[in-house]
This record gives C-alpha cells, structure tokens and sequence, in this order.
C-alpha cells in the first residue's frame, strides 16, 4: 500500500547500535500505515565468540562446531537429553564402561593468552569417584590442564573430602602445583556449568557461573598443543571415568591484545561487576529486576541463555523508575541472564531458574 503516514516499530530483539549478545539474535519490525495496514520484516545478526577456538555441542555427533577436531568415540559413548532440554540437542552420555572422546592434538590449544574452558555436566546423583570432564593430558605434562569433578589431577580413587567438587588445573614443569576445588557439590543429578579460566597468573574456578576459587601462578603458564586433549577420562592415568552426562565444551584461548580490543572477548572471561541485582535468585516463577540506572522501557530488557539467545518474555511489569517484575514460570531450569540497556550502556545480570 503506497498509503502516507506510515510506522515503523521494532517489535523484537535490539535496537541499531546495540551491543550484541553471543549467538544468533532475531530482529523483527512491524510498519503500519494510516488505514492500519501492517507488514513483518525480521533478520538475524550472529555475534561469535571472538576467542572461541573448539566447541564441542555433543547434538548427536562429535564434531567440534568451531575448530576441526571431531572427536574420536572411544568404548562407546552415547547421547543423551542436553542441559538445554531443547528437541534436537543432546549431550555426551557415560555410562558404566572404559569410554571416552580422544580429538587428539587437533582439539589441544597453546600459548599464553588469556585461557578458559567450560562445560556442563550432569553427574550420576550421588556419584563420588574421580571423573575427568576435559583435560589436555596425555604421558606429557608440560603445558596441561584438567577440568575435573572428584579428585586432584592425579587422583583416581574415591576422598571424600573431594569427592562432588570441581577441580581446575593449569600447570608446566616451570611453576609449582596450584589445585583449585569448588566449595559447592556438583554431583547432585542436575546440571552445573563448570569453567576453569586463567588471565595473567590468575586462575579461577567457576560453578554456575558464579566464582569458587581462586590463586596465582608463579609464572603464566604456556600451554602446549602437542599434548593429546580428551572428553570424559584420564588416558594418561587410565582412570578418573566420568559417569553421566557432558555438553556445549567450549575452549577459548586469545591474546591479550584482542581482549582489550574487543569487549565480548572481556565478557567472556570476565563477568562485569554490577550493583543492579535480581531478586529472589534463585527463583521459581517471578523475579524482581533492580537497576542502579534508571529502566527507560521494558523494551530495552532482554533474557538471554547461557549460549546468548534471547529467550520468549513473557507478562514484564515496570514497578518503578529502576524496578520491573519478570515471569519466568515458562523458562527451562538452570542459569539465565537479563541484559539490561539505557543511556549509560548495557549491563548483564545473572539468575538460576529452579
């Protein structure tokens, strides 16, 4: 219709000139004429990960979706529902067997560059054996990680003290052994996000997001791609199997230069610090968002999963100038975030659906 008058209101996704989140994200407009007339347009804009080197999605197959180390199915891995509990995606299923994913070197990383690797796992309910989620490790050590639940790097016989908790480990023959342990208990039947990550000399230890531990090495540690990378057991020690559940394993290594530079990158291996809160978190069916900048329109307020798709909102209501209530009874369980967009910039928030 060549009718005069026309509208045009952005009825999904972010605004011109908005800070992406990671993934796809749909951006829809709707014009209205002056008879009431009105037409769709949608496009996608697809924000990557810039340090992202491997990404394991374990939906139906071993291929590594970033890099090309598709992995090896060793002792008969199987598939299983993945933490998303999205149709189509699945997860890495361990059972009782001598079974793991060797990608060999093709899934190892190298160098000194800002590191951190993450996955979710969901253990046997209970289970308190050492189990290896991902390690670059094989008869040389000299440039290893491990992310594991359970035990030490070398451990591969049930502690109790251990038993349930994370562990990240980044070593080379030049610094000494620096362990870190979750406070939290991971081996409950749900699903847990596990990420160890290194800048500099620090090293950390996150659950859900949400940072466990924390320590320094003597000097920052150069990883070595020469040493074989595996999913799900210690090839080195013939041990440490995993019993249950891995899914979505990334890798990111980068350099300095580039984190800077590029603000998703920081994002990534460092979570912003924020004033502004959720509230009750975790939450079942409502919560309440409370900025520390004033909320302009709940049109600038977006939930995002933890791969940075915004999810369907559903009944938003603005309680104040920097108050709003959210429904979340429709959202699956486990960690989501609200990105939050004024004048003064964006911030993102974090919170467990139960």
């Amino acid at each position: 219709d060549n009718c005069t008058g026309a509208t045009t209101t952005r009825i999904a996704g972010l605004a011109s000139g908005a800070i992406f989140p990671m993934g796809t994200t749909t951006v829809t407009h709707r014009v209205t004429d002056a008879s009431g007339l009105t037409a769709t347009c949608s496009f996608t804009v697809t924000v990557e990960e810039p340090c992202l080197q491997h990404h394991w999605k374990a939906d139906g197959n071993f291929a590594d979706s970033k890099g090309n180390a598709t992995g090896t199915n060793v002792g008969g891995v199987t598939f299983a529902n993945g933490f998303d509990n999205v149709t189509g995606n699945s997860s890495f299923n361990f059972t009782n067997t001598a079974s793991y994913i060797s990608t060999g070197t093709s899934g190892s990383v190298s160098g000194t560059g800002d590191f951190s690797v993450s996955a979710w796992v969901k253990t046997l309910p209970g289970e308190q054996r050492p189990m290896v989620i991902i390690q670059q490790r094989d008869g040389n050590v000299n440039g290893e990680y491990i992310l594991k639940i359970g035990g030490w790097h070398g451990q591969q016989y049930t502690d109790l003290y251990y038993s349930g908790k994370a562990y990240f480990l980044i070593y080379e023959d030049a610094t000494p052994v620096l362990d870190l342990f979750s406070n939290r208990l991971v081996n409950d039947g749900n699903w847990h996000k596990i990420k160890g990550e290194r800048v500099g000399t620090t090293i950390k230890l996150y659950v859900d997001d949400i940072l466990e531990a924390t320590g320094n090495t003597s000097i920052v540690v150069n990883l070595n791609n020469t040493i074989t990378t595996t999913i799900g057991r210690d090839i080195r020690d013939n041990g440490s199997q995993f019993y249950g559940q891995i899914d979505d394993i990334k890798v990111n290594i980068c350099g300095s230069a580039l984190r800077q530079a590029n603000p998703i990158a920081q994002q990534i291996l460092e979570p912003p610090i924020t004033k502004s809160k959720i509230y009750p978190n975790p939450a079942t069916d409502k919560i309440i968002v409370e900025t520390v900048n004033d909320i302009e329109s709940t049109n600038n307020i977006f939930i995002m999963n933890v791969v940075g798709k915004i999810a369907v909102q559903k009944n938003i209501r603005l309680l104040s100038k920097n108050r709003i209530e959210m429904d979340i009874s429709h959202l699956p369980k486990g960690v989501h975030f609200i990105r939050v967009t004024n004048k003064k910039g964006s911030e993102i928030l974090q919170f467990i659906k139960l």
